[in-house]
């Protein structure tokens, strides 16, 4: 899904932005992609100047942009307080070290993404549950594994 950028510099020509699982978000002008030009992106703006739009961090869960520097500017609606209560259910796998913590992350992420799709909300509690279950299972299936080919 897109969101609108709102600037008084864009009221024409229309800024969105397209959120993505891992990594930087897309930027769009009227639809059309525009191409990332070192950790920047360069747009015209309604009076055809060039605008620098930058995103605020490559893995941020609130995504937000500068336009020449200014303030940052939140794309996304606020995610509501229960969403956090999912997000953090994964956790506990910190506490297993890499494998922990890379089962965990990815679920923590996969699971706020969920929330922001538009899927209705017992669809998003269960797919919520799901990701969760399985990152404690692969943690858990990988876990033994490394420990019965070390023999301990």
């Amino acid at each position: 899904m897109d969101y609108p950028i709102v600037h008084e510099r864009f009221q024409k020509n229309t800024l969105t932005v397209r959120p993505r699982l891992f990594g930087r978000p897309l930027l769009f002008r009227n639809g059309e992609e525009v191409p990332l030009k070192w950790l920047k992106h360069e747009v015209e703006d309604d009076e055809g100047r060039v605008a620098e739009v930058r995103f605020a961090a490559a893995l941020d869960l609130q995504p937000r942009v500068t336009i020449d520097g200014g303030p940052r500017i939140a794309i996304l609606p606020p995610l509501p307080w229960y969403t956090y209560l999912f997000a953090v259910l994964p956790f506990p796998l910190f506490t297993g070290g890499a494998l922990g913590g890379f089962c965990g992350g990815v679920a923590v992420v996969v699971t706020l993404n969920l929330f922001r799709s538009q899927a209705s909300l017992p669809v998003k509690i269960a797919s919520a549950l799901g990701t969760t279950g399985i990152a404690y299972a692969l943690y858990f299936v990988v876990a033994a594994a490394l420990r019965g080919s070390m023999g301990v």
